[in-house]
């Protein structure tokens, strides 16, 4: 029987996911007779359906020892202080110097009013003047030139010492091993580079395979538009589910979070795994991801171990050189892969749950 990948319908992948945020319930169970022959026309007849919870994001515990060696930054004291009394230095003079001006304006304001009650007086006198005799007086009674304004000149500010990594130099090794007891932290469906990586990691129903991989590669497409259009990762939208949101899968789980089994022999949900020599596809993506996080601790003195407290690296190496983990939970989409034939062909639809549509993998 050949089957052919549901291509179709303006329900697509992006939409699936922006309702996990607006979605108030997600109920896992099938469609009614009605609706499913709303969503795959009226001449349509199923001939199988599954249900799946595809991860979108798996939560990590893990236990890693790890050398790590970088430049620590040494903090130029003697520039900062220097620095901020130059910049104290100016910022008390300019205050000086706006007392000053406030003086001066005090008296100029003075002297602007004697100058115009002199000129009005003036005024006065010109006007009662007899006529052809205006010059006489206003000879005598001189009144001076104007008040000027006093200029207020400030010194320019310098730029206050707020940076501290503009007074680090780094220039001394420095090098150490530290280990994480409990690293809690997230790698994403999108931490696989392509669909085999995915595959291999994961017990995939064979008879769905290409389905899986339109799937998969439909996440793919959808990060690479977020990154180009400078949206926020769409790994964020993963994790958006309403605080209150209604889940029932079947009475299974409560919180909406399942086990994934990624172990291909018994396919049991990963305890305590330890990576050995040759480590698997996942086990270099979660050590990858940790050391995507320990890396700017590292860099920014934020590492939990004291001995680092405040101290800043730059140009760190980290090996890690033992790790196990588990992956207790994940967080899924859930899905309905469905086999029917619309009256003419035999076809694979993908049902989302919280929209009861299909979703369009193009």
């Amino acid at each position: 029987m050949g089957f052919f990948s549901s291509l179709f319908g303006s329900y697509n992948l992006e939409d699936s996911i922006k309702k996990i945020s607006t979605c108030d319930e997600i109920i896992v169970k099938d469609l009614s007779d009605a609706e499913y022959l709303k969503l795959l026309g009226k001449k349509s007849s199923i001939i199988e359906k599954k249900t799946f919870h595809f991860p979108l994001c798996y939560t990590v515990v893990a236990a890693i020892n790890f050398n790590y060696e970088g430049m620590a930054g040494i903090f130029d004291l003697q520039g900062w202080n220097k620095d901020m009394d130059y910049h104290n230095k100016i910022y008390r003079e300019n205050k000086r110097l706006k007392e000053r001006h406030q003086d001066h304006m005090m008296q100029y304001e003075r002297s602007k009013q004697l100058y115009n009650n002199a000129k009005m007086n003036r005024n006065q006198i010109i006007a009662n003047a007899k006529n052809g005799n205006k010059l006489l007086p206003y000879l005598l009674n001189p009144i001076g030139s104007p008040p000027k304004i006093p200029v207020l000149k400030l010194h320019k500010p310098p730029k206050v010492p707020k940076n501290k990594e503009e007074y680090t130099v780094y220039k001394k090794p420095m090098s150490g091993s530290l280990k994480t007891k409990s690293a809690q932290f997230r790698v994403f469906v999108t931490s696989f580079r392509n669909f085999d990586d995915f595959n291999s990691s994961h017990t995939l129903d064979k008879d769905y395979k290409k389905t899986f991989e339109s799937l998969f590669n439909a996440f793919l497409k959808l990060q690479s538009k977020y990154l180009k259009k400078g949206k926020s990762r769409i790994e964020s939208k993963f994790l958006s589910f309403k605080e209150n949101v209604k889940l029932d899968f079947g009475g299974t789980e409560k919180d909406g979070t399942l086990p994934i089994n990624l172990d291909k022999k018994d396919h049991a949900e990963i305890q305590n795994r330890t990576i050995g020599s040759k480590p698997e596809i996942l086990d270099n993506i979660i050590v990858g991801t940790y050391k995507d996080q320990i890396y700017p601790a590292l860099e920014n003195g934020t590492s939990d171990d004291k001995s680092l407290k405040n101290i800043l690296l730059k140009y760190v190496k980290v090996d890690v050189t033992k790790c196990s983990y588990s992956i207790p939970l994940t967080t899924p989409l859930s899905l309905q892969f469905i086999k029917y034939n619309d009256g003419k062909r035999d076809m694979v639809g993908v049902i989302d749950f919280m929209s009861k549509k299909l979703i369009s993998l193009k």
